[in-house]
């Protein structure tokens, strides 16, 4: 095709002053019946039938209608005409197309289309995807009123143009190759110091949206894989180097004596304050509340002391297993180390007593801690009581840490 091949432009649309239809977009029942045409599925199928089988003709005004809209498209086209973003049409095609352009409300914008189905407003709250082109977003021309402000690579220009010597560059950059700066470093943007070194880096930069912004903070990254970390060392005299702190994605190791001013909350924070440590629940674990006292809270409850001589609980203890004391000295008349309880009781030595003749009347208690164990009877052989010789007798005698002791009494 030859830019002579062009066709000629329309200056009047089709039909502009004849009669004509305004052509619906999607087909109804009644355009159906009365054989209008309508966008969606052009002339209906009874302006296809023959008129003697009851089929209609198409309507002249459709034709026009049709013309007049494709007609009035190409001139506004020829013309240099541009739409502005219309919301309506941008739901009805699913969003305008990568490349589209749009008009701006004022003449100041002309809007290119960055992303396919786009159906933000360029001029809206949310603009995602358009960019002005009458702003040169690509950069591709200096502005007279920058005085080379807007130049992309001032170094470059500079060294095209020769603007110093070498000895004035030498005073005034800092050369790739390395270099010692004289001053402070300031990084006035959102610049970031990174070192890349195959597909890993390290880089540090800082988050400030604003001098209101309460979220401010320096941040550090390191990435690729996984396997990149901080470490925090420091060489000794001699060249020798003392690792401090390990860092990674899900560890941190510290190498070293940590002393922390303040308390510590592991899982969540911490609300006992002072010098505790706080478990997964922000106010139970443990808190320094003296020189040698270590107190033991659950949530808040002061529970137990622990100090250098004793231990305090302040609420009930209670032991499923076996509690051995290794000091009874302390224990109360109501207690007995099980050594010291009488651990058998028995009948000792048998002992004998008589009077010593049966002809006369006696009488026989046994001493103090001694029962009667038998009695001696010798038979008369006549009608009368046989006689009583003798009594035998026994002391009581308890068995206490592996010794026999008689009773005193019973």
């Amino acid at each position: 095709m030859k830019a002579s091949d062009k066709p000629r432009q329309l200056a009047v649309p089709f039909a502009s002053t004849g009669d004509k239809n305004r052509i619906p977009d999607k087909a109804t029942q009644q355009t159906r019946e009365s054989g209008n045409a309508a966008y969606d599925s052009g002339f209906p199928p009874v302006t296809m039938t023959a008129v003697s089988a009851g089929g209609i003709p198409p309507h002249g005004k459709d034709f026009n209608g049709l013309m007049y809209d494709i007609t009035a498209a190409i001139r506004f086209a020829q013309a240099g005409g541009l739409y502005t973003y219309n919301a309506g049409f941008a739901g009805a095609i699913g969003g305008y197309a990568k490349g589209a352009i749009l008009a701006g409300v004022a003449t100041t914008a002309v809007w290119l289309n960055t992303t396919d189905d786009n159906l933000t407003d360029p001029e809206g709250s949310d603009s995602a995807g358009w960019v002005n082109l009458l702003e040169d977003p690509k950069r591709i021309f200096l502005r007279q009123k920058n005085n080379l402000s807007d130049l992309q690579n001032k170094g470059t220009a500079r060294d095209n143009l020769q603007v110093y010597s070498k000895e004035q560059s030498d005073q005034r950059y800092v050369h790739r190759e390395g270099d010692t700066l004289s001053g402070g470093l300031t990084f006035e943007n959102d610049s970031t110091l990174a070192w890349i070194r195959n597909t890993d880096w390290a880089k540090i930069g800082f988050k400030n949206n604003a001098d209101s912004d309460t979220d401010s903070y320096m941040w550090f990254e390191t990435g690729d894989n996984g396997n990149e970390y901080f470490k925090w060392r420091h060489r000794l005299a001699g060249g020798r180097v003392k690792d401090l702190m390990n860092l990674k994605w899900d560890t941190l190791n510290i190498l070293v004596n940590a002393v922390i001013n303040g308390c510590l909350g592991i899982g969540t924070t911490n609300a006992l304050g002072g010098s505790s440590i706080v478990l997964g629940d922000n106010d139970t674990g443990f808190k320094q509340n003296g020189d040698g006292l270590l107190d033991v809270y659950a949530n808040s409850v002061h529970v137990l002391r622990f100090q250098s001589g004793s231990i305090q609980s302040n609420k009930a203890v209670n032991v499923t297993g076996r509690v051995t004391p290794s000091d009874y000295g302390n224990f109360d008349a109501r207690y007995k180390h099980r050594t010291e309880g009488v651990q058998d009781v028995r009948y000792g030595y048998e002992m004998y007593y008589t009077p010593g003749s049966n002809t006369v009347s006696w009488t026989f208690r046994s001493p103090s801690g001694h029962g009667l164990s038998g009695m001696a009877i010798s038979d008369t052989g006549r009608n009368s009581a046989d006689n009583v010789d003798g009594v035998y007798y026994r002391p009581l005698q308890k068995l206490i840490n592996g010794t026999w002791y008689n009773v005193a009494s019973i």
